[in-house]
């Protein structure tokens, strides 16, 4: 019970504090008490300043608000001033960077068109070097081919090393002085000189140069020789006894023989030609004596006529004591006429001549007889005869005493028998073979120059309005050999330029909307430029079978793929059949119930075996190519018949290509 009124309580104080402002609003204004006119005057003056007072503020709050509104709008005007300004300045930078973006662009496109121009200054200086390049060429070539055709006379230089070997002489001859003797003055007297000349062998070394020019041939360098000579001698000679006046001594000298052996160094100075193989020389040589020996031998027997005998009487026969290996000397020079004649050995002992055509590439053939070419053959041989004579012979020795006697009978001393007289010369001979080892080192010669290639500048115009098509494909065969001369190559509309040999060429041309086109030209003469402009026919445009899928292709038609292109004479599919392939796709795509049949067929150029071939290879190419799109192998077959179904005929081009032709079958 106490819960119960104390939750009364409560509620009654909250409905209390809740109503207390609706009862005040509701309750009646208490009427004011009745007010003298003293009172009435006090409260309207008092109104009245309020009144004022609230005038004077509102007009205060007024004017302050203007004042802050005029302060807001000078506010609102700075920062209008300044976004202004900043606007400004921010136009000014952009202006600034605009000016120095265009400057940089200016100077980017100035340096681009400085480098454009340099590389066109460059390509247009390339393209000159290369012409006059080329210019150069065919001068040097067809300089090099008149000289062939006339050429200069060469000089050739030789280094020999020369054998020689043969017989020798030194002809002396003995004769009487003024006093009658064989010999100066002395204490013998001679008589009946006989003389015979046996000579001897005789061997020589030659180191030469040798110049040839033509026909002509000059010779010189240094000679090495050795002679060797014996000759025998016979004389009588007598001598007077001064201690027996009236006795005389007689000295009969038989096979008195004497050797002497000489060593020289001398200088050819020789002149000649050579015709063929033969060659001659003729000259003179001045030899010095290096050394000369000598030895003699002999015996002589003794008659005494004495006065008080009545007949004289022999005290025998006596050797003579000759000397072996002596030393002599001559004097100097000694000047030889010198000839030689002989064969050159060539043809039998260097190398052969080559015939073969690599031989003939280098410009190495020669005839029989003819010397090689410097190379592998700069070694040549020669084979001669030589003769030499001794003409301006200084080679006298000072006269001596040859005899001299100890006692009566023995001979104590004797020299050479050139010192018995003092007029005594020797004529030396030398003849014989030689044998000649020639290293040839050849005068300048003008190197071969190859021939210059020669160009063909392909072009492929329209053949209606003769404007440059854009793409196309060409590629040449030499005509006669059928070998590819240029394998197939896209042109663009500037075409281009290829090096060509000789010779004559077919050039085959394809374009996407042309017919096909088989031409001919020829380059004749090396560093030429041939201009091969071939002109295509637009191919006419044929009535297309369309398929039309609400009208559906019935088992067994056929139609043709147009503007779809191979490479000649293979099965590679070109650039140019793209729009025909993928539309074939697309049908097949849109259509997966159809299958097809793929029908290759050529036209009756060629062998018939190679056109089943190459029909049945473009056949399975167009296949294997929709497979890889994304078309089931089992929906396609691929079959080639070659020429053996011709559509059109085969005499012409435009029929051939007629012919040459893909064929879609539905299965």
């Amino acid at each position: 019970m106490r819960n119960i009124i104390y939750n009364i309580l409560i509620a009654s104080v909250i409905l209390s504090l809740n109503c207390a402002p609706v009862m005040a609003a509701a309750m009646p204004e208490p009427v004011p008490a009745t007010q003298t006119d003293k009172q009435k005057a006090a409260a309207a003056k008092k109104k009245e300043a309020e009144k004022k007072k609230k005038a004077a503020e509102k007009a205060k709050a007024a004017k302050a608000k203007e004042k802050e509104k005029a302060a807001k709008a000078k506010e609102a005007e700075k920062r209008k001033a300044e976004a202004a300004k900043a606007n400004e300045k921010k136009r000014e930078e952009a202006a600034k960077t605009a000016a120095k973006a265009q400057a940089q662009r200016d100077k980017e496109a100035a340096e681009r068109a400085k480098i454009a121009q340099q590389r066109e200054a460059e390509k247009v200086k390339k393209e000159a070097a290369e012409k006059a390049k080329e210019e150069k060429a065919l001068r040097d070539y067809e300089k090099y081919q008149e000289s062939l055709e006339n050429p200069k006379t060469e000089v050739i230089s030789y280094f020999n090393l020369g054998f020689r070997a043969g017989y020798a002489a030194m002809m002396d001859k003995l004769t009487k002085t003024e006093n009658g003797s064989l010999w100066g003055a002395g204490t013998l007297n001679s008589s009946n000189p006989l003389q015979q000349l046996k000579g001897g062998p005789g061997a020589g070394l030659d180191l030469t140069y040798n110049l040839e020019y033509g026909h002509f041939r000059f010779e010189t360098g240094f000679d090495f020789r050795f002679l060797n000579s014996t000759s025998a001698y016979g004389f009588s000679a007598v001598r007077e006894d001064k201690t027996y006046p009236g006795t005389h001594y007689y000295y009969l000298f038989d096979n008195l023989k004497e050797t002497r052996n000489l060593f020289q160094v001398g200088v050819p100075v020789m002149f000649g030609a050579q015709f063929g193989r033969y060659y001659f020389l003729l000259g003179a040589k001045v030899h010095y004596s290096v050394m000369g020996l000598y030895s003699h031998s002999g015996k002589y027997d003794i008659v005494v006529q004495d006065p008080s005998m009545l007949e004289p009487y022999g005290r025998g026969i006596h050797s003579l004591n000759g000397k072996t290996d002596k030393p002599i000397k001559f004097g100097q020079p000694d000047v030889n006429l010198a000839a030689e004649i002989g064969i050159d050995l060539d043809e039998w002992m260097q190398a052969q001549p080559r015939t073969d055509k690599e031989a003939k590439k280098k410009q190495q053939q020669v005839k029989a007889g003819e010397r090689l070419p410097f190379g592998r053959e700069h070694v040549h041989y020669r084979l001669g005869l030589f003769a030499e004579y001794g003409v301006l012979n200084t080679n006298k020795t000072a006269a001596a005493k040859p005899l001299e006697f100890e006692g009566q009978e023995l001979v104590q001393k004797s020299n050479t028998l050139l010192a018995m007289n003092g007029n005594t010369k020797l004529n030396n001979l030398f003849v014989g073979a030689k044998f000649t080892i020639q290293f040839e080192v050849p005068g300048k010669k003008a190197r071969p120059v190859p021939p210059p290639p020669a160009y063909a500048i392909y072009s492929v115009v329209d053949a209606e309005t003769r404007e440059p098509i854009k793409v196309a494909f060409i590629e040449t065969h030499a005509t006669e050999s059928g070998k590819v001369a240029l394998r197939e190559k896209q042109i663009g509309p500037k075409g281009i330029r290829q090096k060509h040999a000789l010779g004559k060429f077919t050039v085959a041309t394809t374009a996407e909307g042309y017919l096909p086109d088989t031409s001919h030209f020829m380059i004749e003469k090396v560093g030429s430029t041939e201009y091969v402009t071939i002109a295509l026919k637009p191919r006419p445009v044929p009535p297309v079978l369309k398929i039309d899928t609400v009208v559906p292709p019935k088992t067994g038609d056929i139609f043709i793929v147009r503007n779809l292109h191979f490479a000649t004479n293979k099965t590679r599919i070109l650039a140019s059949s793209e729009e025909a392939l993928h539309d074939l796709y697309s049908y097949l795509a849109r259509n997966p119930n159809v299958r097809i049949k793929i029908i290759g067929h050529t036209d009756s150029v060629g062998r018939d075996a190679a056109n089943q071939k190459l029909s049945d290879g473009r056949a399975n190419e167009v296949r294997k190519d929709l497979i890889e799109r994304g078309i089931a192998p089992e929906r396609i077959e691929a079959e080639g018949r070659g020429e053996s179904q011709p559509i059109d005929t085969n005499d012409t081009e435009e029929g051939r290509q007629n012919n040459r032709r893909v064929e879609i079958e539905i299965l």
